[in-house]
């Protein structure tokens, strides 16, 4: 028989997942600053703070746009789907990969979703602004997926 335990003792480490708590808190508070400056709507704004936008980074070799715009959302709900999903999925493929691995695959999948969208914008002759972490969490699920593929089921 199991013995009741209203109580265990969890070292604060095995709870926090310190890449995945960092990602969150950054895009929150580029978010917040973003709002005080001007308007999250408006995307010559965005832009001028990093939005991603295919010219700019095929003609004008700004290649950060690729990783800024991954920061930067469009409006409050846009930030908190984002966030609740990050804060969900990417937890638990920080504890299978580890801090590290984890924000370079985080990273990668930030600037290849983003390449991936300049690509596909500029083949179709559209512009288009974009900004978000979906790209880079759209990654952190199929890592995810990967991971529990090849364990069978199991993170």
């Amino acid at each position: 028989m199991n013995e009741y335990r209203p109580y265990q003792h969890r070292d604060l480490r095995s709870v926090i997942t310190p890449v995945n708590t960092a990602l969150i808190v950054i895009n929150v508070l580029v978010f917040l600053w973003i709002t005080i400056a001007g308007s999250t709507a408006d995307g010559q704004f965005m832009y001028d703070h990093g939005a991603n936008y295919w010219p700019s980074v095929f003609y004008d070799h700004e290649y950060y746009r690729l990783l800024t715009c991954a920061f930067l959302h469009f409006g409050f709900s846009h930030l908190v789907n984002n966030m609740l999903v990050l804060a969900f999925i990417g937890d638990n493929l920080e504890r299978a990969l580890g801090s590290i691995p984890y924000l370079f695959t985080y990273l990668v999948c930030a600037a290849g979703a983003s390449l991936i969208s300049d690509t596909w914008f500029m083949f179709k002759g559209q512009r288009s602004i974009s900004a978000g972490a979906s790209g880079a969490i759209f990654g952190v699920v199929g890592a995810l997926l990967v991971i529990l593929i090849r364990n069978h089921g199991r993170l």
